[in-house]
């Protein structure tokens, strides 16, 4: 009987290069410094270091009023499904360029936040979520508790003063780094756990919270129901035809609690 092959590993997993990419994570980013994206400016990147309440906001004085979750998720697939835009384009091409190269450092993940908001959620998230890396699990276990220290990313909402919903996003880089469990190279795994939490932080913006409170009330798993996993299978086609990403989102958020690290 022929002995089956074992699946060649990941790319990187050379340890010094990972060590290099974890201890990075502590860098506040920089347009200057790290990885140059094309089109990332420093007051993007300042507004991704904490979310306030939007100018239009501000100008209108009206009262915010959250939407359904299903009509938030029915808005986004519709709008997924049409055309791309020259802005949207724009960008799509930016982040092929860039995610496809060979070479990479983590604050690529936060530099491309913005053109991932224009192409896939129009623009609605900079400006209301805060994203950053987290450097241990242990500082995850503290801020947020045990069920979130073995997370590969987490999503919440920014107990802000503001009137508008806002997010937080945060990225585990020493599961992302340092851990040993992989499928796929750490870049397509970084990019696959932003995009999960982007998903939670458009729910959260547009609804107030990312739970669909009805699957909550019959037991089910509402923070990754039939909401959240119909905005994962449409971005999934998108980004798939894009940028040559299959997002495996079956991966990102192991129900049965074994053998992977979760997405929340």
């Amino acid at each position: 009987m022929p002995m089956l092959e074992r699946p060649p590993p990941p790319p990187d997993t050379d340890p010094r290069l990972n060590r290099q990419h974890y201890e990075a994570t502590k860098i506040p980013p920089s347009i200057h410094e790290g990885a140059p994206y094309p089109g990332c400016t420093q007051e993007e990147l300042r507004s991704l270091d904490h979310a306030h309440e939007p100018e239009w906001h501000k100008v209108w004085k009206k009262k915010f009023r959250c939407m359904d979750i299903r009509q938030a998720v029915a808005d986004l697939v519709a709008r997924l499904r049409s055309p791309p835009s020259e802005s949207q384009l724009a960008a799509i091409k930016r982040l092929k360029s860039e995610w496809n190269k060979e070479t990479w450092t983590p604050d690529l993940a936060i530099k491309c936040f913005a053109d991932l908001d224009r192409a896939y959620f129009f623009g609605q998230l900079l400006g209301r979520v805060r994203l950053r890396w987290k450097g241990s699990s242990r500082e995850l276990n503290r801020m947020l508790g045990p069920t979130y220290k073995n997370t590969f990313g987490v999503t919440m909402r920014e107990e802000a003063r503001t009137i508008v919903p806002c997010a937080r996003i945060i990225l585990n880089a020493e599961l992302i780094f340092l851990g040993s469990i992989w499928r796929h190279s750490r870049k397509r795994e970084t990019f696959a756990t932003l995009l999960h939490e982007m998903v939670h932080a458009f729910l959260t913006v547009y609804c107030g919270e990312c739970h669909d409170k009805d699957e909550d009330m019959r037991g089910l798993d509402g923070a990754h129901g039939r909401s959240f996993q119909t905005c994962a299978w449409e971005l999934t086609r998108r980004t798939e035809s894009d940028l040559g990403y299959a997002v495996d989102w079956n991966e990102k958020h192991d129900r049965t609690g074994h053998g992977r690290p979760k997405r929340r």
